[in-house]
């Protein structure tokens, strides 16, 4: 099985995740995996971690939309690949239930 894992950060930080575009969007697709929940305030917060893997190759998985809820709703946070990205609380807690 082939796939390309994203280099961890050089150190655990609050930076923000940034979108990187898929090279070949029509034949790959990211899969995350749960890792160690990190400490965020007084809360523990989901963490994960993205892979990338050409639809050819990739493990059975379970989808799930993050875009959906409602926007009007403060986001929540989360950690990919050590990186703080928001989302809604919908997203965060179908993840919660996930785990």
């Amino acid at each position: 099985m082939s796939h390309e894992q994203a280099p961890p950060p050089a150190e655990q930080s609050t930076a923000y995740m940034s979108y990187i575009q898929l090279r070949d969007p029509g034949n790959e697709i990211r899969l995350f995996s749960f890792t160690t929940s990190r400490q965020l305030g007084a809360r523990r917060t989901t963490s994960i971690k993205l892979a990338t893997y050409r639809l050819e190759d990739c493990p059975p998985y379970i989808a799930l939309s993050y875009a959906w809820g409602d926007l009007g709703e403060a986001p929540e946070p989360i950690f990919v690949d050590g990186r703080l990205l928001l989302v809604q609380p919908s997203c965060a807690y179908a993840l919660e239930q996930l785990k």
